[in-house]
């Protein structure tokens, strides 16, 4: 059903995009490749790692000027938040941290996305490159896929409204560079952790209350076709 979502979403932006085909401003399509730190956000207890991890992203952007100087983008991309090393820190008495540490050492997490952004690219000139500099919000909307082996964790099958922020530069008319900034809207996961406080009297752990947000800085390259 939530991959059904994602496919409807990306034909329902792409045909709003090409329905303005008639307009004598130029549309682009490009290639997309980025990569970044992917961490967690936490709310009310945290615990004492966000626990970091590699994320990348590909895929293909459609954009389409609204103004000269305005134009929406939105495309299809894959990616995945790469599995890292297990952080094997002394934490035996905090259960929720072993388990997030056991989630992001496991394996990786693959994902479909659906971005919808809005640019605004400032009318300046550097070495030759008109309107070089440009920044961007949007939403983007992202589902996890369904793990068919290997324990199973709270990214199965995960949907996620994720809100972007960033900028970019022009290195040639073809070729452009970007930091953005993603975070989840909803929750990833939530629950409750217990926490052995005093190594006496490890039958009697203290109860929190947690919630998770993705969280994620990428520098993003993108070929203009």
């Amino acid at each position: 059903m939530k991959s059904k979502l994602i496919f409807i979403l990306f034909i329902f932006n792409s045909s709003m995009l090409m329905g303005q085909e008639a307009s004598a401003r130029k549309q682009r399509l490009s290639f997309f490749g980025g990569f970044g730190r992917s961490s967690f956000v936490y709310t009310d207890y945290s615990f004492n790692s966000t626990f970091p991890t590699l994320e990348f992203r590909l895929g293909a952007l459609y954009s389409i000027p609204i103004v000269p100087q305005l134009r929406i983008k939105t495309g299809l991309i894959s990616g995945a938040k790469v599995k890292r090393k297990p952080l094997n820190e002394n934490q035996s008495g905090d259960f929720g941290y072993q388990n997030l540490d056991q989630v992001v050492s496991g394996s990786s997490h693959w994902f479909v996305e659906v971005p919808m952004l809005l640019q605004y690219d400032f009318r300046k000139e550097l070495m030759g490159i008109k309107d070089f500099f440009g920044i961007r919000t949007g939403l983007s909307y992202r589902m996890f896929g369904n793990r068919s082996v290997g324990n199973q964790d709270f990214f199965q099958n995960k949907s996620e409204p994720l809100v972007i922020a960033g900028f970019s530069f022009k290195l040639n008319k073809s070729i452009s560079i970007g930091l953005d900034y993603y975070k989840g809207i909803t929750n990833i996961t939530s629950g409750q952790t217990f926490i052995a406080e005093n190594p006496n009297s490890p039958s009697q752990p203290t109860l929190y209350d947690f919630a998770i947000k993705n969280r994620l800085v990428q520098i993003g390259f993108e070929y203009r076709f």
